[in-house]
């Protein structure tokens, strides 16, 4: 059972019986954290998109202008790609402004993080930079209505050797754990290709 404690942690505590008898008892405590609005989710069973319990499809547009958004509303795109920079002032005020623009059209958004990855080869920025401004911008926006999900790299080029992640596969994977710790409530995936189809 589960004893109210201040939010949000809760102590739990298992028992193990059999025949009347207590096998094992343990306890801890652990965090819990309440479902924000405009959660996101994969359904098992059926492999489909939910959007706040209803089942969503993303209809999505590579790029689009924050101009041109009503347009490809218009169109039937109902989500778009959006590829954060390197946070600056002015790229904080332009995400700002086109995560806000997209909620107005009621449109969403798919927040790509490989852009900002490629600048550490790029522009020869060093990971932790990169990784601090995956981040910023994370924690910045975790509860924008706009965002639904996140994609971590487009086609890397992943490599096994005796079944174990290394290179690219293992930076991918460790990114993706990292995105999922600052987000849990939103899915985070990497478009498949050939090179990445025995990445698990």
């Amino acid at each position: 059972f589960v004893e109210g404690m201040p939010k949000p942690q809760v102590a739990c505590r298992l028992t193990a019986r059999a025949d009347g008898r207590i096998l094992a008892e343990t306890s801890r405590e652990a965090g819990v954290f309440p479902r924000p609005a405009h959660y996101v989710r994969l359904d098992p069973a059926s492999l489909a998109l939910e959007r706040d319990g209803q089942p969503f499809l993303p209809l999505a547009l590579g790029r689009c202008r924050v101009d041109h958004l009503l347009e490809a509303k218009g169109h039937g795109f109902n989500t778009v790609w959006f590829a954060p920079d390197l946070l600056t002032a002015e790229s904080r005020l332009e995400a700002d402004r086109y995560l806000q623009a997209l909620a107005d059209a009621e449109m969403a958004a798919i927040v790509d993080f490989g852009p900002l990855q490629h600048a550490v080869e790029r522009k020869k920025l060093p990971p932790a930079t990169v990784q601090e401004n995956i981040r910023t911008f994370i924690e910045r926006y975790r509860t924008h209505p706009a965002i639904i999900m996140s994609q971590n790299l487009d086609e890397p080029n992943c490599v096994l050797e005796n079944g174990e992640a290394v290179g690219a596969a293992a930076a991918l994977t460790a990114m993706h754990r990292f995105i999922k710790e600052l987000d849990p409530y939103r899915p985070v995936f990497v478009n498949w290709s050939p090179r990445v189809d025995k990445w698990d």
